[in-house]
């Protein structure tokens, strides 16, 4: 069985990809919206139908206030160009890329740990996959 280590794993914005940094986890979401197209007298099933594809990706880092090409352009409203890269970003791997929202940014910190930046973005494109060259 092949498997693939998180750690290996990159986050890339911008038009000229940069890496941002002190990231923890990415998780990006794939969802296709279901519609009910349900009618009386069709023996009381429900009956479905596919809508439009979306996708969204949550980003947890550490603060790093400092990051100018990464962390520092994602703020509220910006529309940012992703490139998600689960492999890594070596020729061959895969990758995801679009253009996302950013939709809300959470610092958080606390006496006992490190502060954390946490970033929702929502997609705003096509999600395409391909792999890094």
């Amino acid at each position: 069985m092949a498997i693939t280590r998180g750690c290996t794993g990159i986050f890339l914005v911008g038009g000229t990809p940069a890496a941002v940094g002190e990231v923890r986890n990415v998780t990006l979401n794939q969802n296709a919206e279901i519609l009910d197209a349900s009618k009386i007298n069709d023996s009381c099933n429900k009956a479905r139908s596919v809508g439009a594809n979306e996708w969204g990706v949550a980003l947890q880092t550490w603060w790093d206030p400092n990051d100018t090409t990464g962390q520092e352009t994602l703020d509220i409203g910006a529309s940012v160009d992703c490139e998600i890269g689960p492999e890594g970003n070596t020729t061959g791997d895969k990758k995801y890329s679009g253009t996302a929202i950013v939709q809300s940014v959470d610092i958080t910190y606390g006496a006992d740990g490190i502060a954390e930046r946490n970033v929702n973005m929502v997609g705003n494109t096509v999600l395409a996959e391909s792999t890094f060259a």
